[in-house]
Parts: C-alpha cells; sequence; structure tokens
C-alpha cells in the first residue's frame, strides 16, 4: 500500500509556489526476502515550483527519504530534486490560486 498526500499554494501573485508531498509506503505480506513486512519507506519533498510558460514548470526541493531493508542496516538519504514538467496536450497547467491548499 502506498499513500501520498500532495500540497501547493501560491507564492502572493508571482509565478511562484510552495510545494510538497508526504509518501508513505507499507507491505501487507512477508515473504522472507525482498521488502520488509508492515512499514517499508517514508519521503518528504518541500520544495518551490515555477510556472515558466503556460505549458511548463519547473520544481526545485529538498527530498527526504527513510527506509527500512530486511539484510542490512535502515538507509536515509537527502536529495535535491529537480523536476521540469512540460504538457504535451493542448490543455494548460493552471497555477495554484490561494483557494487551492491541496492538489
Amino acid at each position: 500500500i502506498r499513500d501520498r498526500f500532495n500540497y501547493a499554494r501560491p507564492l502572493g501573485d508571482s509565478s511562484m509556489y510552495y510545494t510538497g508531498f508526504a509518501a508513505v509506503r507499507f507491505n501487507l505480506d512477508e515473504k522472507n526476502e525482498g521488502p520488509v513486512s508492515g512499514f517499508e519507506q517514508v519521503r518528504w519533498l518541500n520544495g518551490i515550483g515555477f510556472h515558466l510558460g503556460r505549458r511548463v514548470r519547473l520544481e526545485v526541493g529538498y527530498l527526504y527519504r527513510y527506509e527500512r531493508n530486511r539484510d542490512k542496516a535502515n538507509f536515509s538519504d537527502h536529495v535535491l530534486d529537480v523536476q521540469l514538467f512540460i504538457n504535451t496536450k493542448r490543455r494548460l497547467i493552471l497555477r495554484p490560486q490561494p483557494h487551492d491548499n491541496v492538489r
């Protein structure tokens, strides 16, 4: 089971916005190899997004990940996360509005 909560909030009237997410992963069965049962991984991201046009946006943020392992020490890492979104469909990417707290 994997669950993810996304968040976006505009920063004033600019084309920038705050973005973040929290994701957690659980495994329901035990196979004595591979992924551990129960809680396996959690990820948190906090960042800033930029609308670079009507079909392009860029998000830069800090990503923290913690993972439980079966045969070795548990693992955590810190990542500079950079994502470029290009919408190739005809619909436009809309900026988050002040009343849009969750996307």
